[in-house]
């Protein structure tokens, strides 16, 4: 066993210690299902789904000490995987592996770097403000079923539209007006462009146009209704929905709900999920009336880089 003044080296992990220094960075996860989950991911990887290139690992006298993972993502954003230490090992290598996270981060352009921790995970929270993390929101996540599903196509007064890549300033004008006064995490805007807010959002499961809506009533846009599909999972989700503020008030959410099961039902899908800041209550609520149950939540953190 490596002693702790042994010489400490952080690098990127080899080939063949990604799976150990998976088993370390998912080590909040319940056992019996880590084994599972780093033979998926893996297995993805393989497959070109994402990269482990920027998986981390420190090592002692040879042996794997700690590991943590940065996954760059499309709108300049990334996912962090915070440090996860082998058995006394000291908390200084977390920073050590944390600090040089972020200096991926930054080299790589990216304006946002966001690490979703189950809830009570304090010790991995504290590592991360320590490197520069903020405690920013909490989301629930919620589902339902192909049972809570419209079966005929809600009747309302109004009309979804699909999007064309012709339409992209459009709404982005339109995403930008439903910002205001948001509850989902209004400590966000104005963060990133809203070119590469659009540039995430199309990046989130198999995005297809066609999925995306314009909300429109008497002939004017009034929101919009963003989904994405992923297959292998017979899943569909909202990546997003938004109402103007002049709009706002008239159940419309609630009918763009209803519109968006029905579409996934029609397509296939046993299941529709999204997240929601817990802070929105009105949504939360929204959301409870049209059938969906929150099966999770996470804590929210992140960290603003520089442009």
């Amino acid at each position: 066993m490596p002693a702790d003044n042994d010489p400490l080296c952080i690098d990127f992990v080899t080939s063949d210690q990604q799976a150990e220094a998976l088993k370390l960075v998912l080590m909040s996860c319940p056992a019996e299902q880590r084994l599972d989950q780093v033979r998926q991911l893996l297995a993805a990887s393989r497959r070109g789904q994402f990269s482990l290139e920027h998986l981390l690992g420190a090592s002692r006298g040879g042996k794997l000490v700690g590991a943590a993972w940065i996954t760059m993502q499309p709108g300049r954003t990334a996912a962090v995987w915070p440090p996860q230490l082998g058995p006394l090992e000291p908390a200084a290598t977390a920073d050590l592996l944390l600090a040089e996270l972020n200096k991926i981060a930054a080299e790589r352009g990216v304006r946002l770097a966001q690490a979703l921790l189950p809830a009570h995970d304090d010790q991995s929270a504290d590592i991360l403000a320590r490197g520069g993390f903020s405690h920013t929101a909490d989301l629930a996540y919620m589902f339902s079923s192909r049972t809570q599903f419209p079966t005929e196509q809600p009747v309302g007064v109004l009309e979804f539209v699909p999007y064309t890549l012709q339409d992209s300033v459009r709404m982005a004008n339109l995403i930008e007006q439903t910002y205001t006064d948001t509850l989902d995490c209004p400590e966000l805007n104005g963060v990133r462009t809203i070119n590469d807010v659009l540039d995430g959002y199309a990046a989130t499961g198999q995005c297809v146009p066609e999925r995306w809506f314009f909300i429109r009533h008497d002939l004017g846009d009034v929101g919009c209704l963003l989904l994405t599909e992923h297959p292998g999972e017979h899943q569909w989700k909202v990546v997003y929905v938004g109402i103007t503020p002049q709009a706002r008030g008239h159940g419309w959410g609630a009918e763009s709900i209803l519109y968006a099961q029905w579409a996934a039902g029609v397509a296939g899908a046993e299941r529709f999920v999204l997240a929601v800041d817990t802070r929105n209550h009105p949504a939360i609520r929204l959301y409870e009336q049209v059938g969906f149950t929150i099966w999770d939540q996470r804590a929210v953190l992140l960290r603003v880089f520089e442009s």
